[in-house]
């Protein structure tokens, strides 16, 4: 199953919970530290953050190990039971062969948002810029 990538302007709507599901990352700096990393899963529906993971790196791994935790937590019966569409910027890091691989073996339906498509990622972008 190959990933899907929306270029039209619509906006994605969930109309319930585990049905979108958005990923993306936004990196701070802190003094005694350096630069953080902030990889979060979003359900679209209820906008819970389902999945996150912290650290000092920016790879695909950190957006593995935020969509595990996510899939294990959220998806009681197994996320091949549910039609859940998982949607993310084009970014390196949830292009990756293995992050797609994964979402594919999951049966996750994924779809990235191409540059022209600002309301298709607008809930992960609001929730950023309210943090």
């Amino acid at each position: 199953m190959k990933t899907k990538r929306r270029t039209h302007r619509d906006k994605l709507q969930a109309e319930k919970q585990n049905q979108i599901w958005g990923t993306d990352m936004t990196k701070f700096y802190v003094d005694t530290v350096g630069w953080l990393y902030f990889v979060i899963v979003l359900d679209g529906y209820t906008k819970k953050i389902v999945g996150w993971n912290l650290s000092l790196r920016s790879q695909s791994e950190q957006w593995l190990e935020a969509l595990s935790q996510a899939v294990e937590a959220e998806l009681t019966e197994g996320s091949r039971q549910y039609d859940l569409m998982l949607v993310s910027d084009n970014g390196s890091q949830p292009t990756v062969i293995k992050y797609e691989s994964n979402s594919n073996i999951l049966k996750l339906r994924y779809i990235t948002i191409s540059n022209p498509n600002p309301k298709g990622d607008a809930d992960m972008e609001r929730f950023f810029r309210l943090k």
